[in-house]
């Protein structure tokens, strides 16, 4: 005789935004291009087994003509004494006060099913697959925690729901964050929720901010600073690709990942917004604002990287332009934008010139995420890097375009031979020495990849 699941039945936070009810009518056919997995499902229903086929889309489960939205759904495995007949391996799914049960015919397919799913759902008994480790230093809700099961160490956001005063912006950040895939972003894996607790599971990292080691950082060789300011840029490019702004991009936000000081990740979504979104709520943060957030205009992903411009200031400089005596000073020099770009022996003319680009006043003159990536200087620090040892005297060059001041006529061949092919290689692997360098997530890829910021179902989708 199967026994009935016992679930712990909840209001989730997600059911403030969405239907309570499973399935809701299509109103829009989903593009084929967000389809992430289909399969088939077995239901017993009326004392008869029903095979139904089932799509999978980023935040949609959907049924024929019939959508359930996953955000707020939590799911978990059922165990053998509640599976029967046939079929021996199923889900279960929780929303609100409903449950529904679904049946796969193999292990095979339960596993590739609940890999998904549990990326975009809910998931039960953190307590039970988790131990608290401890809080993190001068974190407020973080944790070091490991899995029970295999030892291996998360951190981990601990959020009580009656001191939740934002659901909707917890909500914001946990699908924002589902939605980012990149090596130097912050990873959520997984969300757990019981009837008082949300519990948001991320990678383990250092921990230490480049507010603290921002000496270190400015002690790197050019190369190096290039290749931390490359990475970044990339993330923020990848942030932008997903109609995300940041809006809070700062040194206590951008976070080394492991012992090597250019593994940085940029942190903290909790102010990120969709740009279609985000003009309604403005980050107060002086010293790391762009110019435009300070009057009554319109803004966009630019933003970020007028802030982003600022850290690199401040790793290329060891101090950052807008240092105020006080809140209110520092706020007045961040909003008149005066900035000095020092020429040193340390930096090259074409990093100031990228640093320029950056943090332009006017956003309509400033760099995007793409335009910056492609600067030369990216180019030129790795060929200066690559040049060292291999030539006596070679020529330092400030930009690709400079020539050389040493008129050495088999120095400058053997040096432009050497541009020539970086040129030709892409500026995208310019600072990835391993292939393995890039996370890769086979199984999920798709889910990553999509670009769409949130099923609509009452508008188009194509």
């Amino acid at each position: 005789m199967k026994q009935q699941p016992n679930y712990q039945s909840f209001t989730s936070i997600f059911d403030l935004e969405q239907s309570v009810t499973f399935w809701e009518p299509l109103q829009q056919p989903l593009h084929a291009d967000r389809l992430l997995y289909k399969g088939k499902f077995f239901e017993f229903t009326g004392n008869v087994w029903v095979e139904e086929h089932y799509d999978l889309y980023p935040e949609v489960l959907c049924k024929g003509q019939f959508y359930m939205q996953l955000p707020g759904v939590q799911i978990r495995r059922l165990k053998p004494t509640e599976t029967y007949g046939p079929h021996k391996y199923g889900l279960g799914f929780l929303k609100g006060p409903y449950r529904l049960l679904l049946y796969t015919e193999s292990v095979e397919q339960l596993n590739q099913w609940h890999d998904y799913l549990k990326r975009l759902c809910l998931l039960p008994n953190f307590n039970k697959r988790h131990k608290l480790m401890g809080k993190i230093k001068n974190s407020l809700n973080f944790y070091d925690c490991y899995k029970c099961i295999n030892g291996q160490q998360y951190q981990v956001k601990i959020l009580e729901k009656p001191q939740i005063t934002q659901t909707k912006q917890v909500i914001r950040e946990i699908q924002i964050l589902r939605r980012l895939n990149h090596p130097q972003i912050q990873k959520l894996l997984e969300v757990y929720e019981d009837s008082n607790t949300v519990y948001i599971l991320f990678d383990k990292f250092l921990g230490h901010s480049l507010k603290t080691k921002l000496p270190e950082y400015w002690n790197l060789t050019e190369k190096q600073q290039a290749e931390v300011c490359f990475k970044l840029l990339n993330a923020l490019a990848h942030i932008h690709s997903k109609n995300i702004i940041h809006k809070d991009i700062r040194p206590e936000n951008i976070i080394q990942l492991n012992s090597q000081l250019t593994n940085l990740i940029i942190a903290n979504f909790a102010s990120a917004d969709s740009k279609e979104k985000c003009k309604k709520r403005k980050v107060f943060n002086p010293g790391f604002m762009a110019p435009e957030l300070f009057q009554n205009r319109n803004f966009d992903d630019k933003i970020d990287i007028f802030s982003l411009g600022v850290i690199f200031y401040g790793i290329f400089y060891c101090k950052y332009p807008f240092e105020g005596k006080d809140f209110r000073e520092t706020a007045i020099l961040n909003e008149k934008c005066e900035i000095n770009f020092e020429y040193s022996k340390k930096l090259s003319s074409s990093a100031i010139e990228l640093l320029q680009g950056m943090l332009k006043k006017d956003p309509t003159q400033r760099f995007n995420a793409q335009t910056a990536l492609k600067h030369h200087w990216f180019i030129n620090a790795r060929s200066k890097e690559q040049m060292k040892g291999n030539m006596l005297g070679a020529p330092s060059l400030s930009t690709i375009q400079e020539k050389s001041e040493i008129d050495i006529s088999m120095q400058d061949r053997l040096f432009n031979k050497q541009q020539s092919k970086l040129r030709a290689k892409s500026v995208d692997t310019l600072f990835i020495t391993d292939a393995n360098e890039i996370e890769s997530i086979p199984l999920h890829q798709k889910i990553q990849n999509m670009t769409n910021i949130q099923f609509n179902p009452s508008k188009s989708n194509h």
